[in-house]
C-alpha cells in the first residue's frame, strides 16, 4: 500500500511516500515558512523520483498539529483535496508524533517539542514501547519551566529532547 504523508504544521515542509512501513522516498526542507508555494512543487518532484504518479498513492496521511495556525490549515487543505479527488481515503496524526517516530530504536523516552513562542511549546513525552509510543503526558501548549518540572516529576532515567 503506497502512502503519502504531508506536514506543514511547523516551519519544516514534509513529504514522505511509504510503501508500507517502509519510507521510499522523503523531502525535508526547514529553509522558510512558504509551504503554500512549495508543497505541490516538491510534492511532484518526490513522485517523479521515484517513478510514481499521484494517481498511484493508496492513502494519504496528514501532520494535524500542534504548531502552526495556518501550517496545519495549509496540509490538512491539500491532503483532503487530494484525498477526495482521488477518492483515497485520509488519515491524520500528531505532528509531534512524527517528530518523535525519526527517532524511534534511539531512546526509551522521546520529548518532541515544537516552539510556541513566549518561553512555551507543544510537546508531550513518549514512552518508546517497540513500534508503540505510549504518551505520558498530554500532548499540548506548555510553558517551559512547567514542562521541565514535569519531566522531572516522573523520575524518567533518560529523555531525547
Amino acid at each position: 500500500m503506497l502512502k503519502l504523508l504531508i506536514d506543514t504544521a511547523t516551519q519544516a515542509l514534509i513529504i514522505g511516500l511509504l510503501d508500507g512501513d517502509q519510507v521510499i522516498a522523503q523531502h525535508f526542507d526547514s529553509a522558510n515558512r512558504n509551504h503554500s508555494e512549495r508543497l505541490i512543487v516538491q510534492l511532484d518532484r518526490l513522485l517523479k523520483g521515484v517513478g510514481k504518479t499521484i494517481q498511484d498513492v493508496d492513502a494519504l496521511i496528514v501532520g494535524a498539529g500542534p504548531g502552526s495556525y495556518t501550517g496545519v490549515r495549509i496540509g490538512v487543505t491539500v491532503g483532503k483535496m487530494l484525498a477526495y479527488t482521488l477518492n483515497k481515503p485520509l488519515f491524520q496524526t500528531s505532528t509531534l508524533a512524527l517528530i518523535a517516530s525519526s527517532y524511534r530504536g534511539k531512546a526509551n523516552y522521546i520529548l518532541p517539542i515544537i516552539d510556541a513562542r513566549r518561553e512555551s511549546v507543544f510537546a508531550t513525552i513518549y514512552h518508546a514501547k517497540g513500534e508503540a509510543f505510549e504518551p505520558l503526558i498530554e500532548e499540548k501548549r506548555y510553558p517551559l519551566a512547567d514542562l521541565f518540572e514535569r519531566i522531572r516529576s516522573l523520575g524518567l532515567d533518560e529523555v531525547l529532547i
